[in-house]
C-alpha cells in the first residue's frame, strides 16, 4: 500500500528521481491492477512535473475504470507532447485500449499515421484486427502483403488471411493459410477445426485426420461441440455423440 510506497522513495537507488519512480510504480500497480494504488501513486506528483508518461499512466487507470472520456483526454495529451520511442509506446498502449472498448477506428487512425515496420507484433495485429472490425479490407491487405513480403507470416497474421479469404468464399486461400499454420505447429485448436471444417466437403479423409490431431489438444467446451458437429460431417457418429456428451 502506501506505506510500501513511501518506503520504496526512501531506498537509495531511488531517492534521485522521485516522481520518475513514482510512475514508475503506478505503472507496476497497473499491471497487478492495483488501480486505487497506481491513482494515488500518481496523484503524489506535483502537476509540474507531470510528463507524457505520467498522462499515459494515468489514462491506463481511466479506462481501467470505465471512465473512457477522461482516458482519451489523458492519452491524448500524452500524444501531444511525446517524442520518437516514447510517442510509439504511449500511441501503441491508447490503440490497444480504444480497440478494446470497441473504438476501432479511433485506433486504427492513431496507428495509421506511424511507421508500421516500428510496431510491436502486438500491436501490428491490433492495427489489422481494428482495420477487420471496420470494413477497410483494402488495407488488411495491404498490411498482410506488407508482413509476407518480409518473410515468414507471424502466426496472427496466417490466421487472419485465412479469415479474410473465408469471408470472400476464397476457400483455396484460406486452407492454405491454415495449413501453414497447421505445418509450422502454430496453428490453436479452434485454426485445427476450421481446417478440418474446410477440408471435409472435399477430403472426408483429410479432415478426420485433422480432427484427430486437434482433438489431442486441450479444448474448450464449445471447441469440443464443433468438433463433434464436424465429425458428424465425416460420418463418425459414435464419436460425434460422446464428444458433444463431454461439451455439455
Amino acid at each position: 500500500g502506501h506505506r510500501d510506497v513511501d518506503a520504496a522513495l526512501q531506498l537509495p537507488e531511488l531517492a534521485h528521481d522521485v516522481d520518475a519512480v513514482r510512475v514508475r510504480i503506478a505503472s507496476a500497480a497497473c499491471a497487478l491492477h492495483l488501480w486505487p494504488l497506481a491513482e494515488s501513486t500518481l496523484d503524489a506528483v506535483p502537476i509540474a512535473d507531470r510528463d507524457p508518461i505520467w498522462y499515459a499512466t494515468f489514462g491506463r487507470v481511466l479506462f481501467a475504470r470505465n471512465d473512457i472520456e477522461a482516458g482519451m483526454s489523458a492519452f491524448e495529451r500524452a500524444l501531444a507532447n511525446s517524442v520518437g520511442d516514447t510517442h510509439v509506446g504511449v500511441a501503441s498502449e491508447y490503440a490497444i485500449l480504444l480497440r478494446s472498448v470497441g473504438r476501432s477506428r479511433e485506433a486504427a487512425a492513431i496507428l495509421e499515421v506511424l511507421e508500421f515496420d516500428e510496431l510491436e507484433d502486438a500491436v501490428q495485429r491490433t492495427l489489422a484486427l481494428a482495420h477487420v472490425e471496420t470494413g477497410a479490407f483494402p488495407k488488411v491487405d495491404a498490411l498482410l502483403s506488407r508482413l509476407a513480403a518480409k518473410g515468414p507470416m507471424p502466426p496472427w497474421a496466417l490466421a487472419l488471411a485465412s479469415d479474410v479469404a473465408s469471408r470472400r468464399e476464397d476457400l483455396a486461400g484460406a486452407i492454405t493459410a491454415l495449413r501453414e499454420l497447421v505445418a509450422r505447429g502454430a496453428a490453436t485448436a479452434t485454426g485445427r477445426l476450421q481446417l478440418a471444417k474446410l477440408v471435409a466437403e472435399n477430403d472426408p479423409r483429410e479432415a478426420s485426420s485433422i480432427l484427430d490431431d486437434a482433438l489431442t489438444q486441450e479444448l474448450m467446451p464449445e471447441e469440443r461441440m464443433f468438433a463433434a458437429q464436424l465429425l458428424l460431417k465425416v460420418q463418425q457418429e459414435s464419436r460425434a455423440l460422446a464428444l458433444a456428451v463431454e461439451a455439455l
